[in-house]
């Protein structure tokens, strides 16, 4: 694989993180080329100066292809057929996901960039839609170091903080899945925190305020805080949420560890999804246990 800098990178998903990102991108020189399954999504970009690919295997021609899709199928979708990711992207080549993926999958993309020549690196995020205009996302990154050297810049495009875990791809979706793991316990603790408030007396609000004063953490402030205003605009959707927690009960069973928590959580989800509240954020669970007790 070649030391050269990287010029140009190819972003497949423009929802609510791939366009911001792929914008960064743009501000930060490179070379952006785009590719949505919805073409509409694409033109704001090329407004900006991104040139739009066809097809996924046009977009990976650039030797470096970034994946923000949403889930281990959309990805899938991406990067096989006659047009994917795969049969575009040149030996040598890097393919970047930074979705949420399960550990099968990493594990598997893996097997089949390598036996194209290939070189697959896991790069998921952390951050709600709103941090990665600002470039404040932390990016948790894993696969062969010199792709990693080489990716460096690209990542600093769109990360406040970059952590390098190792060689294997698989490092990076562990990670993001343990990470998320602890974020479904705070959001989950916080609303059930909500709801014993309100109903013992205590306006949301001022229990927000309780928190802050010993929690101190950006992310149980942001959550609380949501929750006392009622703001449930969509910033990590409930159906994700929801396909998160499948993906970290797979990855419990696959590695023989007990997740009591998952399950709880992915109960309380499911019950939100039932209601159809897919597209809501999924702090709005702290209306699903105040409206439980009747």
């Amino acid at each position: 694989m070649t030391s050269a800098p990287i010029r140009a990178v190819a972003v497949l998903g423009l929802g609510a993180m791939g366009a911001p990102m792929a914008r960064r991108l743009l501000e930060a020189g490179f070379d952006v080329v785009v590719w949505n399954r919805s073409a509409a999504k694409a033109e704001p970009l090329r407004e900006l100066g991104a040139r739009v690919a066809r097809t996924p295997a046009e977009a990976a021609a650039t030797g470096v292809a970034l994946t923000m899709v949403a889930d281990d199928e959309a990805t899938w979708a991406v990067v096989t057929g006659a047009e994917g990711l795969l049969a575009g992207l040149p030996p040598g080549g890097i393919h970047v996901a930074a979705s949420t993926l399960s550990l099968t999958a990493a594990r598997e993309l893996t097997r089949v960039h390598t036996d194209c020549g290939q070189v697959f690196v896991a790069a998921p995020v952390f951050g709600r839609p709103e941090a990665a205009p600002r470039g404040e996302l932390r990016t948790v990154a894993a696969g062969p170091s010199p792709a990693l050297d080489r990716l460096a810049p690209v990542f600093a495009a769109y990360s406040a903080q970059i952590l390098r875990l190792g060689e294997d791809p698989a490092l990076g979706h562990a990670a993001k899945l343990a990470g998320n793991l602890v974020l479904a316990g705070l959001v989950e603790g916080i609303a059930e925190a909500m709801a014993l408030a309100q109903r013992a007396g205590l306006p949301r609000a001022r229990l927000a305020e309780v928190l802050h004063a010993f929690l101190r953490s950006p992310v149980a402030d942001g959550y609380a805080e949501r929750m006392a205003r009622g703001d449930d605009a969509p910033g990590f959707r409930v159906a994700l949420a929801a396909k998160d927690l499948d993906l970290m009960d797979g990855a419990g069973a696959l590695t023989r560890t007990p997740l009591p928590l998952v399950a709880a959580v992915r109960t309380q989800l499911r019950a939100a999804l039932a209601r159809g509240w897919d597209d809501r954020d999924w702090s709005a669970l702290v209306d699903l246990l105040a409206d439980a007790g009747g």
